[in-house]
């Protein structure tokens, strides 16, 4: 008799990467808006969770962790989001949905990569994917 392991395949992360451009803002509350928009129509599971972070660039970062991808599979489609593992530090990010999330239309009014502390995932992180996208 002998201890048999079984080695279970993490589901995938989903990112959606907005580059930093004059219209980003618009882009990302759109984007939070639709997210919240369909979390609500789904019933609100609370296993679906989605963060934000910004790069050091500048540009807009959102994870959906695997169980959200059911409910948010229209948008993940849409913004052609690509599957990543786990974020580093995700509790550092910023929750989208949910009671501690401070993203609202005047968050995002107010507010630039520049002028929020302590919620950016280290760009070590996201190399993977910055490139990926942008075909370099």
């Amino acid at each position: 008799m002998g201890i048999t392991l079984r080695l279970g395949i993490a589901m995938p992360w989903y990112c959606i990467y907005l580059p930093s451009q004059p219209s980003s803002k618009v882009w990302a509350w759109t984007l939070v808006s639709l997210i919240r928009e369909s979390h609500q129509k789904a019933g609100e599971p609370a296993d679906s969770m989605v963060y934000h972070a910004f790069t050091d660039d500048g540009h807009n970062l959102f994870y959906f962790c695997p169980e959200s991808e059911p409910v948010f599979h229209d948008i993940l489609k849409f913004f052609t989001a690509t599957e990543r593992v786990k974020p580093l530090f995700v509790e550092t990010l910023t929750p989208v949905l949910g009671p501690n999330s401070p993203q609202t239309e005047e968050w995002w009014a107010n507010n630039t990569n520049s002028q929020i502390e302590g919620r950016q995932e280290p760009a070590d992180n996201i190399e993977g994917l910055v490139p990926s996208i942008k075909g370099t």
